[in-house]
């Protein structure tokens, strides 16, 4: 059977692979039953080494105070964030997941003959409910590094412009701004509108404190930087996000999505959140684990020949010849194994998240058979 039947046959075929048991680091945190999407989903970026340990007991221990609103916890959280990075508490804003503080900028900082400036393709939720608001959303392609343009970026800037936002980490390209080059536009732009940060996958990309724009907002400059409990630290279903800015716009965004008791969290949420921010030891080995299985991805990759943008965090981003979603339904039929693809300005591409050696080795298995 040639590749083209293969492909063919194995879309519409029921993989019956089983997940194989991944290692862990002793004690740090047990080892997960079977997923709850019923594949190996490499599509979503999910932290597949799981939370910590810490992060799992404080879920538990929490679970007693279910009948309470979680206002101590909510506030014992924004202390914790407000000493790292050296900002009053009043300057920290937390959400369900971060997409949930994105959608207040969205309400905040939207209004009809307004327009929002962003790289395209990015990670473009914001964008897309300020368009509910008559937002002009300004794409500005990458730059030849599959990098935010900044210098077109700026240079797009109106005086209707509400709102610059920059994802770095890229998503889905997976590359990283020079953290000067970041903070000069940051002080340039700010001066004409907010900026918006989003550091979703920063702790994967290095020395966080050195790469960050957080910076900026100990400046006092017009810059939101948004951070989320749901990737390294591995906590995407239990839904907390943060913001760190200034006290102006802290009071702007908080107006704008908060409503009823607390910040949207739940109180075991929270407690995992609060444990897990403390458990360095944990996100060092998350770092180093996620980096050991991105290399066997790449090198892969290399190994065949596919060229791919080099990321620094947990997914790879490959430009292919095939059509992307007949190649990903092919992998799930057979492998029962998501990866996400992605079409951009005409270019297949699939994106796909890294996890254990164990997926990884199963993965690209499967890509064997397709690219």
């Amino acid at each position: 059977m040639n590749r083209r039947d293969w492909i063919k046959s194995a879309s519409i075929a029921v993989g019956a692979s089983c997940i194989a048991r991944k290692t862990f680091a002793d004690g740090l945190t047990l080892p997960p039953r079977e997923s709850s999407h019923g594949c190996i989903n490499l599509s979503m970026n999910e932290n597949q080494f799981g939370p910590s340990m810490k992060a799992l007991s404080a879920i538990k221990e929490s679970s007693i105070y279910a009948n309470e609103y979680p206002l101590e916890a909510q506030e014992r959280l924004k202390k914790l964030i407000a000493k790292k990075e050296s900002v009053a508490t009043s300057q920290v804003i937390l959400g369900a997941g971060s997409s949930d503080i994105t959608m207040g900028a969205a309400s905040a900082f939207g209004r009809t003959g307004s327009n929002m400036v962003s790289s395209d393709p990015s990670f473009h939720p914001l964008m897309l409910w300020a368009e509910k608001f008559g937002v002009d959303h300004v794409k500005i392609p990458w730059d030849a590094e599959h990098r935010a343009d900044l210098t077109r970026i700026e240079e797009s800037i109106t005086e209707d412009t509400s709102l610059v936002y920059i994802c770095n980490p890229e998503n889905p390209a997976g590359t990283l701004e020079h953290p000067h080059d970041l903070y000069e536009f940051c002080k340039r732009v700010s001066e004409k509108c907010p900026v918006l940060v989003d550091e979703a996958y920063i702790e994967y990309a290095g020395d966080v404190d050195s790469l960050s724009m957080m910076r900026c907002v100990r400046e006092g400059l017009p810059v939101i930087v948004l951070r989320t409990f749901s990737k390294a630290y591995g906590l995407g279903g239990m839904r907390v996000g943060y913001a760190v800015t200034t006290k102006d716009l802290a009071d702007r965004l908080a107006a704008y999505y908060v409503t009823g008791i607390g910040c949207g969290c739940s109180h075991t949420s929270l407690e995992a959140a609060i444990a897990a921010y403390t458990d360095q030891s944990w996100m060092d080995s998350v770092r180093t684990r996620t980096a050991e299985s991105r290399k066997y991805l790449c090198d892969y990759y290399d190994s065949i020949g596919q060229s791919y943008i080099p990321s620094v965090t947990t997914f790879i981003l490959a430009p292919i010849k095939q059509d992307s979603t007949q190649v990903a339904d092919a992998i799930f039929g057979a492998f029962n194994l998501k990866v996400s693809p992605r079409n951009y300005f005409g270019q297949n591409y699939l994106r796909i998240s890294v996890g254990t050696i164990e997926q990884m080795e199963k993965l690209t298995s499967a890509l064997t058979y397709v690219l």
